[in-house]
């Protein structure tokens, strides 16, 4: 598992975007950076599903790790 402090701000950044996302039924509609998304999927947080990128279970831990639980970006 990748430790959670080698995240990038921008990394951070997509997979807070994916754990937002509303409604999450929905498709996504981010267009996520392709450098960054080849980085969160090699890193497993997140895989894509019928061309839809879904958040992982080890993408949220690593979000959980990063900061305190309620903690906003400034």
């Amino acid at each position: 598992m990748t430790d959670a402090h080698d995240i990038s701000e921008e990394e951070e950044f997509w997979l807070m975007r994916l754990i937002r996302r509303q409604p999450k039924s929905a498709p996504l509609q981010l267009r996520i950076p392709s450098e960054i998304q080849a980085a969160l999927l090699e890193r497993g947080f997140i895989q894509l599903k019928r061309r839809q990128v879904e958040l992982t279970l080890d993408g949220i831990l690593a979000i959980g790790r990063r900061r305190p639980h309620g903690e906003e970006r400034g």
